[in-house]
C-alpha cells in the first residue's frame, strides 16, 4: 500500500481507497505506479568513491597551475661537452664598494719624563760627615754618613718639622734614611761653603 496525494483537497489517502475520506474524491491513479522506497534514487559507495576521486583530482589540478604561475623555470642553457673549460654563463654579481671608514688612531698620551732633581750635601766642611738618621729627628740612630759634596740625592716623598728643624726622606746610595734638610741643596745652586 502507497500513500498518494488526494487530486482535489490534498490530503494523504491510501492507494486502495475508493473515495477520499475527507472530501469524497475517488482516487486518480496513474498508470504508472509510484516508485517504492527501495528503488528510490540513491547515493551509492560506488558514487561516493567517483565524487572523492573528482575533487581530489580537481584540487591537484589547481595546485599544479599555481605551482606553474609562481615557480616559473630556470631557462636551460646549452650543456658543454665533458672536454671543455668550464665557463661561468654569466659574469659574477658587482656590488658597490664601501668606502673605507677612518679609523682615528689613538696614540698614547705624551708624558714627558724629566730626570729627578738631584741634591749635594752643602755647608758641611771638609772633614765633617752628614749623618743620615733611621727617622726623622737627632734621637734616631744614624744609618749612613755622607762626605761634603756627596750628590746624587734624590728627595724621598716626605717631610716632617721637628721643633725648629725640617727633616727631609732621602735616598742616597741605595739606602732610605732622614737628613736635616738645612744641609742638602740641588746640584745646580751654588751655595758658599762655610
Amino acid at each position: 500500500m502507497a500513500l498518494i496525494p488526494c487530486s482535489k483537497c490534498g490530503r494523504q489517502i491510501s492507494s486502495f481507497a475508493e473515495a477520499c475520506p475527507a472530501c469524497g474524491t475517488p482516487p486518480q491513479i496513474a498508470k504508472d505506479p509510484p516508485p517504492l522506497p527501495a528503488q528510490q534514487a540513491r547515493f551509492t559507495n560506488a558514487d561516493a568513491f567517483v565524487a572523492k576521486v573528482a575533487i581530489v583530482f580537481g584540487l591537484l589540478t589547481v595546485a599544479g597551475i599555481a605551482n606553474s604561475i609562481f615557480n616559473k623555470p630556470e631557462p636551460k642553457t646549452a650543456s658543454a661537452p665533458s672536454w671543455a673549460v668550464p665557463v661561468p654563463a654569466t659574469t659574477p654579481q658587482q656590488f658597490p664598494r664601501a668606502f673605507p671608514r677612518a679609523i682615528p688612531v689613538q696614540t698614547p698620551p705624551v708624558t714627558t719624563t724629566t730626570a729627578p732633581v738631584t741634591y749635594r750635601v752643602v755647608k758641611i766642611s771638609q772633614g765633617d760627615y752628614l749623618n743620615v738618621r733611621a727617622g726623622a729627628g737627632s734621637k734616631y740612630p744614624v744609618v749612613m754618613k755622607l762626605e761634603p759634596g756627596t750628590s746624587g740625592i734624590v728627595l724621598g716623598a716626605n717631610r716632617v718639622p721637628n721643633a725648629e728643624t725640617m727633616w727631609q726622606e732621602i735616598i742616597a746610595n741605595g739606602q732610605t734614611g732622614w737628613v736635616n734638610a738645612d744641609y742638602i741643596a740641588p746640584e745646580t745652586q751654588s751655595v758658599a761653603s762655610p
